[in-house]
């Protein structure tokens, strides 16, 4: 079984974590969007309002944080291959 280099255990582990992180992102989304709709169609359902007003979740910004988490592990990532790529020059 080969075995990889110490210094490409970090990237390695930040590439992991943006998986982790793009999955969260889209569970989250879709979560939070499906409960906004839902919440929306029952505004829509009272005759007392004709026109809903709609205001978004303070959640949303949950979406966002694990969309630059994601990209930050990336880059950090890619910064260590480049070291190590440099390195083994």
């Amino acid at each position: 079984m080969p075995k990889l280099p110490h210094d490409l255990l970090i990237p390695i582990s930040l590439f992991a974590l943006c998986i982790a992180l793009d999955l969260m992102q889209y569970v989250s989304g879709s979560i939070i969007w499906g409960l906004f709709h839902r919440h929306q169609e029952k505004k829509l359902k009272d005759p007392a309002i004709e026109d809903p007003e709609l205001s978004h979740s303070i959640l949303f910004p949950i979406i966002n944080s694990f969309f630059a988490l994601k990209i930050l592990s990336v880059v950090v990532g890619y910064g260590f291959v480049a070291i190590y790529t440099l390195k083994a020059l």
